[in-house]
């Protein structure tokens, strides 16, 4: 679980004792400053003393402007290293989800990602010193005006305590409406993605003002709960300021009649007030530390909600031979889509896997790469079941190339490698068979060439022959394909189909597809019809 409300780093004990150092200076100028200079050089006329009580004033003030330098330089780092470390850990358990985990587009993700850290770093940065500080300032001054007069502080107590009820009932008010913001923030950047995704579509259709229409509603609502969450943040100093005046004025009243029966001396009396009318900074600045320190914890709940918990690591390496689905049932919220499939694919050859859309052959391709995880039946490899078996060696062995290509705005190379080690001399000899080397080469920058967003800047076939070049070039023993010769010319269908040919001699490879020159070479013909499986060539 991420703790970023109070991380484990030296940089938040340095900055808060530097906060509380910053608090006791604030609090000890009345007692060594300000009563001794009414009491002895004003009241009693003890000159001699004033240099000594000024000198001693200004090195606490210096002090204090040092422990305030320290405290905001060590939270304002603080603030940053944790949210730095906030997004890595995040980023990390993002891709280890399982594939349509989620629940939200990148956009909306993302924007509500970025918001919920914000959030966190302004309340380290501004939020979490004002809440040590001023408490401590609170607590000192407390201890400082019963030592004074018991009585008048107890009252004084007895004033704050509706103001902390108050306080509280709106902080709790603050940190849901946090939640509902952020979680329209979220809403609103998957607007924005919809519409910079699909851009071209919606010029195509002038559906301008139905896709603007769909965004105002969410960025009004959004509005409404924006405004409803600085309304209470901002009410909480206001209320705070008029508690605090009717308490001072009330001790006034009180401690004149205490100095006029002459039971408290005219300098305690200014002291006192003094203290209490310190507490105002407190007053102020606490309310807005707690509303950072809500909207806060919800931030943290949210990010929290998107960290996994780590599963036991099962069995280490294992050899991955043929494939097969033994008595596979599947469904989606209780609608079925697959339905007792029983089927051996063998270790090696070009098997096709045939149905309308919609009948499950993508959910079956997911099945068999485990990213979906099934409770009824078993899939199996050399006789093991592939749930039983280590994630990370059973991948190494299988690979997959979707029918959206998914190519990264990133050089050919790293498209290819995905950060696994591979020699240029072994990205070549793939490409040589593909027959993109020459392509590739022909590119200023040959493999080091960056793609734009989703592959743009080349053909789709050059694209899908890259999708398969990283899969192949690993040598997997297991190869799946969701239609990889749709939406592509003849030429480009034909040398796709000529480089399976070859590679099925080597491994298994599954095509989900309905084009009917690669149906030609399959060895195989399943079709997937009515939730079962059955057997065409």
């Amino acid at each position: 679980m991420l703790d970023l409300l109070f991380p484990k780093d030296k940089l938040l004990l340095i900055g808060g004792i530097a906060a509380i150092l910053n608090a006791i200076v604030r609090v000890a100028i009345v007692p060594v400053l300000l009563t001794p200079l009414i009491d002895r050089v004003f009241k009693q006329a003890q000159l001699e003393q004033l240099n000594e009580i000024l000198i001693l004033g200004f090195l606490l003030i210096i002090f204090g402007a040092i422990m305030l330098f320290i405290q905001d330089g060590s939270l304002a780092s603080l603030a940053a290293k944790t949210s730095s470390k906030a997004k890595a850990i995040v980023f990390q358990n993002l891709l280890k989800r399982q594939v349509g985990e989620l629940g939200s587009s990148s956009g909306g993700l993302t924007s509500r990602i970025i918001n919920d850290l914000k959030d966190i770093e302004i309340y380290l940065q501004y939020g979490i010193g004002s809440l040590i500080a001023e408490s401590v300032t609170v607590l000192g001054i407390l201890l400082l005006l019963f030592k004074t007069d018991f009585g008048a502080t107890l009252i004084l107590f007895a004033l704050i305590i509706p103001l902390v009820l108050v306080l509280r009932a709106i902080g709790d008010r603050l940190e849901q409406s946090s939640l509902k913001s952020q979680a329209s923030t979220e809403e609103l950047g998957n607007h924005f993605q919809e519409a910079f995704k699909h851009h071209s579509s919606i010029r195509a259709f002038f559906a301008d003002k139905f896709i603007f229409g769909r965004f105002s509603k969410e960025n009004k609502n959004l509005e409404k709960l924006m405004i409803k969450r600085g309304i209470l943040a901002s009410a909480q100093t206001p209320i705070t300021q008029i508690l605090a005046y009717i308490a001072i004025a009330i001790l006034i009243y009180i401690l004149s009649q205490k100095v006029i029966t002459d039971r408290l001396s005219l300098g305690a009396m200014i002291g006192y007030l003094t203290l209490v009318t310190l507490t105002t900074t407190p007053a102020q600045l606490l309310p807005r530390a707690f509303a950072l320190y809500k909207q806060a914890l919800s931030a943290n709940k949210r990010l929290n909600d998107l960290i996994i918990k780590e599963d036991a690591e099962k069995t280490s390496q294992f050899e991955v031979a043929g494939l097969e689905i033994v008595g596979l049932s599947h469904s989606y919220e209780n609608n079925i889509v697959l339905e007792d499939i029983n089927i051996d694919f063998g270790s090696k050859g070009l098997v096709a896997i045939v149905g309308e859309s919609g009948a499950g052959k993508s959910s079956l391709l997911k099945i068999l790469l485990s990213f979906i995880k099934t409770k009824t039946g078993l899939i199996l490899t050399n006789n093991k079941d592939i749930k039983d078996l280590n994630e990370k060696s059973f991948r190494e062995q299988i690979s997959y190339v979707s029918q959206s290509t998914e190519l990264l705005q990133a050089s050919i190379k790293d498209n290819i490698c995905l950060g696994r080690d591979y020699t240029e001399h072994e990205i070549n000899q793939v490409l040589k068979e593909l027959q993109l080397a020459k392509k590739i080469d022909s590119l200023e920058h040959g493999l080091e060439h960056k793609l734009l967003e989703d592959g743009e800047g080349i053909s789709g076939g050059e694209r899908q022959r890259i999708a398969i070049a990283r899969a192949v070039i690993s040598k997997p023993k297991i190869l799946l394909l969701d239609e990889p010769t749709a939406n592509l010319d003849r030429e480009n269908s034909k040398l796709i189909i000529s480089f399976l040919q070859k590679q099925a001699k080597k491994c298994l490879i599954i095509i989900v597809s309905h084009q009917a020159d690669l149906l030609e070479f399959a060895e195989q013909i399943y079709e997937l019809k009515d939730r079962k499986m059955s057997r065409l060539k």
